[in-house]
Order: C-alpha cells, then structure tokens, then sequence
C-alpha cells in the first residue's frame, strides 16, 4: 500500500511541475539592430599587378646597373 502512495505523490508532483512548466511563458529576446560595417573591397588581381610592376621596376633597376 506504501508503494501506491508513493507512486500516486510523484506522479501528482511530475503533473504539478508540467503544469507549472506549461504555464510560464518563454521570454522573446529581441536581437539589437546590427550596425553597418565600414569595409573595402580589395581587387587581389590589382595587387598582383602591382607586385609584379614592383619587381619588374627592380629589375630593371638591376639591368641598368
């Protein structure tokens, strides 16, 4: 007869804890507003060009020589 007790307790505490838990509504958090980033663009063809102009300046600097 204990062990009915026992069970029909838990039973009713896990149906109060559901309950409870269905009753509490979740807080909505709202994201801030993103900010802009200041940003470039970068042309990695245009910087190889200049790399390879810069050797070749200093190549011919060298040629001259």
């Amino acid at each position: 007869m204990r062990a009915f007790i026992y069970a029909v307790v838990i039973h009713i505490v896990f149906g109060a804890l559901l309950g409870v838990s269905l009753l509490i509504q979740p807080q909505v958090v709202t994201p801030a507003p993103a900010k802009p980033v200041q940003a470039k663009a970068i042309d990695l063809a245009a910087i190889e060009r200049e790399k390879r102009r810069i050797e070749e300046k200093k190549k011919k600097a060298e040629a001259e020589k």
